[in-house]
């Protein structure tokens, strides 16, 4: 019965991929946006899964991957995104670090270990294409954005932020530099289309929102000075989507991606915990819309508990922040999109 429901699941993708050809000719009509991926990496696997998916979409010149900002303090973080950089063959993809993040945040899956040998093993599990002093000397995600926000052109940058709201929030908070003569909401308001979250929720999620309430003063920041476009996938939005580690397994080695870290991961790891695809939902919000119902434009606050508070805007407001809430009549056409980007997009 598994091998059914597996070559199910490959001719429900295949037919999805042709699909997606059809989607890239359409796409090139548009200039290729600028993404950037603000990520607690090194925590949960649905941070992996969709580093995965942007590499697939970077390596089909969907997206111009810029950068991977990691919100989480220490090195082995940005290890962890220089290794999945290397094994993708995406080592020109900047790496932004902060030293100022959530203080000993929840690390659900220890899948970190395979970065640091002393710990994990006697040699490496995976290549770096970097060295400890390098990685010691990353920038600042802050100061690498507004390297990257004032080379591009305006309205051409997509974020997706499936962490902390640190580095965003302290690049709002930033100031005139080398990079642009503009302060850190105007950089942002010229040069970003859109701002895409798994943040806060409607108070039905099967935990609290993780990300916001983890940093709920630079989230609260965030909120107060963004001048761009947000749109929110909700912890509930993610709840629905349970790609298990099976199926990733086997889908991982259908692809001849076994010698991988995000197979790694799945293999050595528990990462049956009640992880769900909650940190892939912003990106497959934006890259396929047609799947998910969006709603507002509201005036989105947050209240103590990080449930985010809709309002109708004012007449004479400038608002521009929605929800994006997956169509529950889709969802095996949404897992199927998952599987398919993460790790079946060549085939």
């Amino acid at each position: 019965m598994r091998n059914i429901i597996f070559w199910f699941f490959i001719a429900v993708m295949i037919v999805v991929s042709s699909c997606s050809d059809d989607d890239t000719k359409e796409a090139t009509k548009e200039p290729v946006p600028v993404m950037i991926l603000d990520t607690d990496v090194a925590s949960s696997a649905d941070d992996l899964v969709t580093l995965s998916c942007l590499y697939h979409l970077a390596d089909k010149g969907r997206i111009n991957l810029a950068a991977i900002m990691v919100n989480r303090n220490g090195d082995v973080n940005a290890k962890m995104v220089d290794i999945m950089n290397t094994y993708y063959k995406h080592q020109e993809v900047e790496i932004g670090v902060t030293h100022s993040g959530p203080e000993n945040p929840m690390v659900w899956i220890d899948y970190w270990k395979m970065c640091e040998p002393r710990k994990y093993a006697d040699e490496p599990v995976f290549a770096r294409s970097l060295s400890d002093a390098e990685i010691s000397s990353l920038p600042e995600a802050a100061k690498l954005y507004r390297k990257i926000l004032g080379r591009s052109e305006d309205n051409s940058v997509v974020i997706l932020s499936i962490g902390f709201a640190n580095n965003l929030a302290r690049l709002l908070e930033s100031q005139a530099d080398e990079y642009s003569p503009l302060d850190g909401v105007e950089l942002v308001r010229r040069k970003v289309k859109g701002i895409y979250l798994q943040a806060g929720h409607y108070g039905v999620a099967m935990e609290p929102d993780y990300n916001f309430k983890s940093d709920p003063e630079n989230a609260i920041k965030l909120m107060d000075k963004c001048p761009a476009p947000m749109y929110f996938s909700p912890q509930e939005a993610g709840d629905y989507f349970n790609y298990a580690p099976e199926a990733v397994l086997a889908d991982l080695k259908a692809a001849g991606m076994s010698d991988g870290p995000l197979y790694h991961c799945y293999k050595h790891h528990d990462c049956d915990t009640g992880q769900r695809m909650w940190d892939v939902m912003p990106l497959l919000s934006w890259l396929h819309p047609e799947y998910f119902d969006t709603f507002g434009p509201y005036d989105i606050t947050l209240d103590e508990d990080m449930i985010l508070n809709l309002k109708l805007p004012e007449a004479t407001s400038n608002c521009n922040r929605y929800v994006q809430y997956p169509n529950l009549n889709e969802k095996e056409a949404i897992l199927g999109l998952i599987r398919l980007y993460c790790s079946l997009y060549d085939k």
